[in-house]
């Protein structure tokens, strides 16, 4: 277990137990651990088994096997040749050790640098921002976009793999700059650069659920719009004259939120006056329902706007509400006067309720629908769901994420994520949107051999199978077969090392 932690000019310490119970302090940061060629928190198959990498002591790297009281290391690793050569090996996804005292994660979280992969994105090496877990994912985001359009090119700074903060700001800053070509919009400019330091942690957002792109405009949003970055959300109901599109309609988030409150605070009058009556004497005059209307969760992304609800309980009152309009109470003649709440008023905001607590995800089919019809083919935009902005692309008619996840640092094939559904389904893809499911890959190669296809002719169809036909084995042996089926010679070879 983790005791302590320190930071000096030079390296991030840690102090951790070893084997054999004594207590050592660890140097974690990148420098130190990039000649072993793990890092601090990944998780590596050793010749003992699983282990996490704690750090460097004495020039070597030390693991922590699991099972194992403490640290432990192999005099004769020094290097990462040595590691490959004695069968250490990366498991595919690290798994940090979380210290008591709070503990500098990534280096990134202490001097503000942010890790960098290099992608292959339209026949060009481009260097990405990996997302750590705080880290400013509206600026990540947008710097992502421009980096894969070229409009910027993200260095590497000092050979580390990693670019700071306050280079990213300056990046947008010049962008902003150049982009100012009249009076007013020199004077948008200046108010949007203003906000890039507190893009930093976040952004507020405001929006309406009909549209993907109708954001309402601020100085943060104004940044995309003088980029020429699209910003679009999925969180959309469709026009089908149900009661939650009349509730919702063209409200924005905020509308909705206003409704809610106002709602919660006639509730809250309405019981302390019905308190105050039964206090004084009995009344028979029914009493409107105060609804227990739970008010919207605090976000998950720091300056986020958008939240989710708890759905509304419902009434276990018996008492029919007055058909008239109902003011809360005011005790102060002098105090504003606030909206008169309705009966209505109280049934939409279940209805409200309702529609944030069923699309928690923060995407629905509608939006789902209207983002592949809406955006042009290989279009890069922000994407804004489950409170955090992403990297989005439409490639042959269907959505990608940029795999941003620093966790990913070293699978240089994971690229591109596919939405496939609202509830968080997605397909791992590579660089050029192929699905990484080798159990689909293994089907299609055997089905074609069964068919008597040789396996050169297999090898050499493979990368010609369209990507958006590799979700299903079926698809992918039908596009196949259509490449093979004029072939009459079947000669069998083995299979090359990139299909296996």
């Amino acid at each position: 277990m983790v005791q302590k932690n320190y930071i000096d000019d030079e390296s991030i310490w840690v102090e951790h137990p070893t084997k054999d119970g004594s207590i050592l302090k660890f140097d974690v940061c990148r420098r130190a651990c990039e000649p072993h060629g793990f890092f601090y928190g990944d998780r590596v198959l050793t010749p003992r088994g699983e282990s996490t990498v704690i750090g460097v002591n004495g020039k070597l790297l030390w693991f922590h096997v699991d099972g194992d009281e403490g640290a432990s290391y192999w005099d004769n690793i020094r290097c990462y040749g040595d590691m490959l050569n004695n069968g250490f090996k990366s498991l595919s996804y690290p798994k940090i050790m979380v210290p008591e005292e709070p503990v500098v994660m990534m280096m990134a979280d202490v001097v503000g640098l942010y890790k960098l992969k290099r992608v292959k994105y339209q026949d060009h090496l481009v260097n990405i921002i990996l997302q750590n877990e705080n880290g400013p994912c509206p600026l990540i985001a947008l710097c992502n976009v421009l980096a894969l359009k070229r409009y910027l090119t993200i260095e590497d700074e000092s050979g580390k793999n990693q670019v700071s903060v306050e280079t990213l700001r300056d990046l947008i800053h010049s962008l902003l700059i150049s982009q100012a070509k009249k009076q007013e919009e020199q004077e948008q400019v200046l108010k949007s650069i203003s906000v890039l330091p507190a893009m930093q942690t976040g952004m507020d957002v405001n929006f309406n659920f009909t549209k993907h792109d109708q954001f309402e405009l601020t100085d943060q949003t104004a940044v995309f719009k003088i980029l020429q970055v699209p910003l679009v959300h999925g969180w959309l109901i469709s026009d089908d004259h149900s009661e939650t599109s009349r509730v919702v309609g063209t409200n924005t988030y905020n509308d909705l939120m206003n409704k809610l409150v106002a709602v919660d605070e006639f509730n809250t009058s309405s019981s302390l006056s019905a308190s105050a009556s039964s206090a004084a004497s009995t009344s028979t005059t029914p009493q409107s329902p105060a609804l227990p209307l739970p008010l919207p969760s605090s976000t998950s992304e720091p300056g986020a706007t958008a939240t989710t609800t708890t759905p509304l309980s419902p009434s276990s009152s018996s008492s029919s509400p007055s058909s008239s309009s109902v003011s809360p109470v005011n005790n102060s003649a002098k105090t504003e006067e606030k909206p008169k709440i309705t009966e209505q008023d109280i049934v939409d905001a279940r209805i409200i309720n309702e529609f944030l607590a069923n699309n928690k995800s923060q995407l629905t089919e509608c939006g789902l629908t209207q983002l592949q019809s809406s955006l042009g083919e290989d279009e890069l935009c922000v994407f804004f769901r489950n409170n955090h902005f992403s990297t989005l692309i439409k490639h042959n008619g269907q959505l990608y994420n940029l795999v941003t996840d620093v966790g990913y640092e070293r699978e240089r094939n994971v690229v591109w994520d596919l939405l496939t559904s609202t509830d968080g389904g997605s397909v791992i893809c590579s660089e050029d949107f192929k699905p990484l499911d080798k159990k689909i890959q293994e089907e299609v190669i055997a089905t074609l051999e069964l068919m008597d296809f040789s396996r050169q002719a297999i090898a050499d169809v493979l990368p010609k199978i369209p990507a958006d036909k590799w979700f299903k084995s079926e698809d992918a042996v039908t596009a196949a077969i259509a490449h093979l089926s004029h072939l009459s010679i079947h000669h069998h070879s083995s299979v090359p090392s990139y299909i296996q």
